[in-house]
């Protein structure tokens, strides 16, 4: 993958739960990228179409870490792009919209917060920005017994490597909105700068390429 030092499909010994293991090495501590996953996924735990992270670790004085999520065992969209391109076959648009209803939940807990409702909780909500969008960091997994989905195939957005938050931008950087980053081909119009909106452009982004069979907008 990109990013980190590594992806693989690890077992627990104890449990024999499967999981995810993403390592990071020095570039990706040195950039922080393995900081803000962590954080990010800390801070927006709990939310159904966001991967839960199991466990991590974090060294940055041996420049090592990992982090180690919950398993989506179909894969990522671009692999389901692929798979309905292969075939000249269309992906079911009641699917489509479904998985857009599920990943823009996701990004109203990012960006409003828990209470989206609540004028007050938003103002103090520390949001946080994605900034890399695109199918092959959503992914597809089974909804868990006693869930209302349960049983049917549900849309997670992961890989929070690009994610910043309010926090971090204002503190970290003389002019916060004007951090371009993530993948090429899907940055939003407006870039250099980047704003919450960028990330709802990406994900009609996504949304173009499920509908059309293609990796890119």
């Amino acid at each position: 993958g990109g990013m980190n030092a590594g992806i693989s499909i690890v077992r627990d010994a104890e449990t024999g739960k499967i999981s995810i293991e993403k390592r990071f090495g020095r570039a990706e501590i040195e950039a922080r990228i393995a900081d803000n996953e962590i954080k990010a996924l800390l801070h927006l735990k709990g939310h159904t179409h966001i991967p839960k992270m199991v466990d991590y670790f974090f060294d940055p004085f041996r420049m090592q870490g990992a982090i180690y999520l919950e398993y989506c065992k179909f894969g990522g969209m671009d692999q389901l792009i692929e798979r309905h391109a292969m075939q000249r076959r269309t992906i079911c648009e009641h699917h489509i919209w479904k998985w857009f209803i599920q990943l823009a939940d996701a990004l109203t807990l990012c960006h409003y917060g828990p209470n989206p409702q609540d004028l007050q909780a938003r103002a103090n909500w520390n949001w946080v920005i994605h900034r890399d969008i695109k199918p092959a960091n959503c992914f597809l997994a089974r909804g868990k017994k006693g869930t209302p989905s349960a049983g049917q195939v549900i849309a997670k957005l992961g890989d929070w490597g690009c994610g910043v938050t309010k926090q971090a931008m204002t503190s970290r950087f003389k002019d916060p909105t004007n951090m371009s980053t993530g993948t090429e081909a899907f940055m939003a119009p407006e870039q250099p700068r980047y704003y919450a909106r960028s990330d709802v452009w990406q994900l009609g982004a996504v949304m173009f390429c499920l509908c059309t069979l293609t990796q890119c907008p």
